[in-house]
């Protein structure tokens, strides 16, 4: 079962420096519903979003989220960090790398510490199976599997917005936030990690 998210707020893009790579951060709120049998049936989120040029912008660039929950028991004791790596590969595609972990700020009680990280990575999962599946709408009814097309900014955002998303997405689920493409996805390969 997924878990809406109501009330989302995110801060312009603010730049920490002017030297390259460019590092740029933001603030995103939301609350998030919590599918718990007991305990509090929702939670204030608050992500710290930071963005790090690579030094040669074309190549890419990291985002790195730190998630703080609030308003759950134990919740000031862990924190969730996320790191989206987007790497360009060649002209035409690019590859996503995604990290996701729980930090122990504070001392944790054993069995506490252990349904707490259950439930982190269900959530994590959860979240990327979404994002996935997500990106594959995305890449639906395409007439070339093999290239992207780039399309102007404001035709992309509108396409998307306009045909695919109001009625394929899954709405309300976290902080899946697609509208700023500017460019077409026609493609997507899932990689398992090598063990």
């Amino acid at each position: 079962m997924l878990n809406i998210v109501n009330g989302y707020v995110a801060t312009s893009w603010m730049t920490e420096n002017s030297t390259v790579p460019t590092v740029t951060t933001r603030t995103v709120t939301y609350n998030m519903s919590l599918n718990n049998t007991f305990g509090p049936k929702s939670t204030s989120v608050t992500e710290k979003q930071t963005c790090h040029a690579f030094h040669v912008a074309d190549d890419g660039f990291s985002v790195m989220k730190e998630i703080q929950n609030s308003g759950i028991p134990y919740g000031d004791n862990f924190i969730v960090q996320c790191t989206y790596c987007i790497i360009r590969s060649d002209n035409t595609h690019s590859r996503l790398l995604i990290h996701g972990a729980m930090v122990q700020k504070k001392s944790i009680w054993g069995i506490i510490k252990g349904i707490i990280e259950k439930s982190t990575y269900s959530g994590l999962e959860t979240y990327y199976m979404v994002l996935e599946e997500t990106l594959k709408l995305l890449c639906e009814g395409s007439n070339e599997p093999k290239q992207t097309t780039v399309l102007p900014e404001s035709e992309a955002t509108n396409s998307i917005i306009n045909n695919l998303i109001p009625n394929k997405l899954l709405k309300g689920y976290a902080n899946i936030d697609i509208s700023f493409l500017s460019t077409k996805i026609v493609g997507i390969e899932k990689r398992k990690k090598n063990k």
